[in-house]
């Protein structure tokens, strides 16, 4: 029986692919014999529920919803493909149910399911990232506060914070300051001052920074990555 119910399945898959009503017809009369649990398979499953479809962005532009823009990201912070699917998987249950979205509400699902898997690691990018590209501070849950002028006490030193971290090679040396002062304190691990680094060099490409500036700006971390290394060895 199961068999045949998993051919009707795929049968009413491609009936709905050529779009022949009377042949869905016929196999929505037999598909619905299938036990609940069988139906909501994960095709079925996305063929009845509905997506969101656009994504309103922090300054307020819209961009139509794109799942795999959010499993990229989480690969490019070190998860696997299936983590990104099941994460946008998530994001799309709580949110299906309208058609447009903010990218604070994908962005507090994605950092708490995170959480919930146990991935700091994933997360900790993603807010340094947050913090040095787009200037946002997030402190509980995905919240996160944007600090136009202020000041960051770390233990050895302050130093000046704003909105936008990257403006100048000074803004580099105060970040890997503190990079080195984390470490020091034993508040960061090795393998993530690495993949920050990684982080930092990637928002040094995309700043306004002059060429020149971006160049000695990307030596300054690749220096840094360098004695990171060498410690590691000795």
């Amino acid at each position: 029986m199961l068999d045949s119910n998993k051919g009707d399945l795929e049968k009413f898959e491609a009936a709905l692919l050529i779009g022949n009503m009377g042949e869905q017809r016929l196999v929505m009369l037999i598909i619905f014999q299938i036990p609940l649990l069988y139906i909501v398979s994960e095709s079925f499953y996305y063929w009845v529920r509905k997506i969101i479809k656009r994504v309103i962005k922090f300054d307020g532009s819209t961009e139509k919803f794109n799942r795999e823009k959010i499993i990229r990201s989480i690969m490019r912070a070190g998860g696997s493909r299936d983590l990104g699917e099941e994460i946008v998987r998530v994001v799309e249950e709580k949110l299906g149910d309208q058609e447009e979205a903010t990218t604070m509400q994908i962005r507090r699902i994605i950092l708490i399911e995170l959480e919930k898997k146990n991935r700091r690691d994933i997360v900790d990018l993603f807010l340094y990232f947050d913090r040095v590209v787009k200037g946002r501070i997030t402190y509980e849950t995905g919240k996160f506060i944007i600090i136009k002028n202020g000041r960051l006490f770390l233990g050895r030193t302050t130093r000046p914070i704003k909105s936008g971290e990257l403006s100048s090679i000074d803004d580099v040396y105060a970040l890997l300051d503190e990079l080195d002062e984390d470490l020091w304190a034993g508040g960061l691990r090795k393998e993530y001052t690495k993949r920050r680094s990684r982080i930092l060099m990637d928002a040094i490409r995309n700043s306004p920074m002059s060429e020149e500036d971006k160049k000695k700006a990307i030596k300054l971390v690749a220096d840094f990555r360098r004695k990171l290394f060498e410690r590691n060895t000795t």
